[in-house]
């Protein structure tokens, strides 16, 4: 009866281990059919409970564990498999990599360990130790002897380069000869005797007694070998970037299919919440390249997360910085240190109405440059001089605009310093006020733009008035294209630059490498092959928003994108009749005025981005603070010296706290 009792425990035992082993499986098999809103709810509440809007309403909500779904959903699944073809590219490179591995592990070590036990040879338990002290090296040791290997041979770049080396591993060999120890000598003997020949004894006889370590063998080594992509990336980038990384990302695994990149993603519409989530994560588990761009908080020190890609980008793998935009490379530096590197870059530009201009008598041909002085001046000269009409200054413009568009002048963020001109700023606010617009502040930090008039109408027809067109996008193609034309409103564009002189430039990819990167040079291959990539991002992107508003820091990169936006954007100036083409006007005219027109355009794009010299790092933490004053101003609960006030002492706070 006690032995009964005592079985009964010990099964009972091992039946509630197996549970709590298998629990993590069965947790992960079943919530994959949990659908995407549904996963959110539960498992991103922790974070949502800390927001200002739960604490506003006295609420908290913690994660909700489950191991079965509300609602079984097949999303996860299609939005894997179907939806995102990288996840397929994974799937497709271990499956190439292991199968050649365990089949040719499965010839090679049979036959290895067959010739070091059982064949006559003085030296064999030499050269066994020596083949088996090459599996007591760690991967890394060895990578370079691979590399080297590979190029001699020809394969490097090739799945040949992972494979071979693989399959002449030790492991199998050294697992199969200590089974074949125990084989009786005696038989093989009398398999000779009888007139066997060696692979017959090996075939016939040898083999069959090592099926049990043979399966045993090609599992150890699927297991092995799925996992053997060591050379792993792991890509920490925003929402907004996605599209254009997960491109590139697919591109450097097709020229290097031993390497596994994997991306994550963050929001690039932060809280203080969110942000703080992404600080904890930077600093708990570092990814290795991470996409800064979003990152700048005042409180994140750069030098203590990231390496200095300077010494990086010039040295002997590096780039040619005159390939690239280099006045772009210098502003990113702090004290002689580059943490990050642009991919990409975007600038205002500022298109001055023909009619006002004309009116006040400035000339717009001699004008490069304009700041958000000059157009608040130019203001009020058309308005003193049409009193009775509504002019606005640009198309988005309100009373934050004040803030932003002069942001440079007011927090400097590679000093980590408040300098707000008091006096300045109090004079723009208050003709700010006065400045009519079509934006209505919202409590929650947006704006919202009433108008019905679209981007073409705004551009060709003289009907709102508008003192300048403001843009960072590719629209502006028409205004270069067409500005001689009678009916454009605006004159070609000229760059907006801040008061204090400076181009400001900013980018949403901004890539760094993480101090806890175990492979830096990988990591920095994968940052000169997104330098150094020179195709052109339009029509290539799930979306087209990165590719209209973001120009390559890449000089090649930036041609080739521009060509293709350009050639739509004249053809659909021909297709409008924007631009007319008589039909019996020579094809090759219209074809050489086509090229000039799209080359003059390219060559005033190049000539503003060379300008680029500030790169524009606003605080989203900061933005906060300073948009709660702005709100109150607008609504007419503070005056401009308490406004003022109050933002330069929540600044000032911040930033030394």
């Amino acid at each position: 009866m006690k032995s009964k009792s005592s079985y009964g425990a010990r099964l009972l035992t091992i039946s509630i281990a197996a549970f709590i082993s298998l629990l993590p499986v069965l947790f992960i098999f079943f919530n994959s059919f949990m659908s995407i809103l549904e996963a959110q709810t539960r498992y991103t509440s922790l974070i949502n409970a800390y927001s200002s809007f739960g604490l506003n309403n006295g609420s908290m909500h913690y994660m909700e564990w489950g191991i079965f779904p509300e609602v079984i959903s097949l999303t996860g699944f299609k939005s894997i498999l179907l939806e995102d073809p990288t996840n397929l590219r994974f799937l497709w490179n271990s499956i190439i990599l292991t199968v050649p591995i365990v089949i040719g592990q499965l010839v090679i070590a049979p036959l290895a360990a067959y010739g070091f036990e059982i064949a006559r040879s003085r030296h064999k338990e030499k050269l066994f130790f020596t083949y088996i002290v090459t599996m007591l090296m760690p991967m890394q040791a060895v990578l370079v002897p691979h590399y080297i290997a590979a190029r001699l041979f020809g394969i490097e770049g090739n799945y040949l380069a992972i494979i071979l080396p693989a399959v002449f591993s030790p492991f199998g060999v050294f697992l199969l000869r200590q089974q074949m120890k125990g084989f009786e000598l005696h038989i093989i003997e009398a398999a000779r005797i009888d007139g066997a020949s060696e692979l017959r004894v090996f075939f016939s006889v040898v083999l069959p007694n090592l099926t049990p370590s043979i399966v045993a063998l090609a599992v150890l080594a699927f297991a092995e070998s799925w996992n053997i992509v060591d050379q792993s990336l792991t890509l920490y980038i925003s929402d907004y970037s996605r599209p254009l990384m997960r491109k590139l990302a697919q591109r450097y695994n097709q020229q290097n299919p031993g390497v596994n990149v994997q991306i994550e993603t963050y929001s690039a519409s932060m809280d203080s919440d969110t942000s703080n989530a992404i600080a904890a994560r930077l600093i708990s588990d570092p990814p290795d390249i991470v996409d800064s761009a979003f990152m700048n908080n005042a409180k994140l020190d750069e030098r203590r997360l990231f390496v200095d890609i300077k010494p990086l980008l010039d040295g002997v793998n590096g780039v040619d910085r005159n390939n690239y935009f280099n006045d772009i490379f210098l502003a990113c530096e702090t004290s002689g240190a580059m943490y990050h590197v642009p991919l990409v870059f975007s600038y205002d530009f500022f298109s001055l109405s023909k009619q006002y201009m004309a009116d006040i008598g400035v000339n717009t041909a001699e004008m490069d440059t304009l700041n958000y002085a000059q157009l608040i001046e130019f203001w009020q000269r058309a308005t003193e001089l049409n009193p009775d009409e509504e002019i606005y200054l640009y198309f988005d413009h309100s009373i934050a605009s004040v803030f932003w568009d002069n942001w440079s002048s007011i927090f400097d963020r590679n000093e980590n310093a408040i300098s707000v001109d008091i006096q300045k700023l109090r004079s723009y606010l208050e003709i700010a006020g006065n400045i009519p617009s079509k934006c209505v502040l919202t409590p929650e930090g947006g704006t919202v733009v009433y108008t019905s008039q679209t981007v073409n109408q705004e551009l060709f027809v003289v009907t709102d008035r508008y003192i300048a067109f403001k843009s960072n996008t590719l629209v502006l193609p028409y205004l270069l294209f067409l500005s001689d034309t009678v009916n454009m409103k605006y004159a070609p564009p000229v760059l907006g630059v801040a008061l204090d002189g400076f181009v400001p430039f900013w980018s949403v990819t901004n890539l760094s490498i993480s101090h806890n990167c175990e492979n830096m040079d990988l990591a920095w291959s994968f940052v000169r092959f997104c330098l150094e990539s020179t195709l052109s991002m339009y029509n290539c992107l799930d979306s087209d928003v990165v590719s209209q508003l973001y120009f390559p820091i890449n000089r090649s990169k930036f041609i080739n994108q521009l060509e293709d936006i350009l050639e739509e954007a004249y053809e659909i100036c021909v297709t409008a009749r924007y631009i007319n083409i008589t039909t019996d006007e020579n094809e090759d005219i219209a074809i050489a005025e086509k090229n000039r027109a799209i080359n003059d355009a390219i060559m005033q794009y190049m000539q503003f981005a060379d300008q680029c010299n500030y790169e524009l790092l606003s605080d989203s933490h900061i933005s906060q603070l300073v948009y709660d004053d702005v709100y109150l101003f607008f609504t007419g609960y503070q005056d401009v010296d308490v406004t003022l006030r109050n933002i330069q002492n929540r600044l000032e706070v911040y930033i030394n706290e």
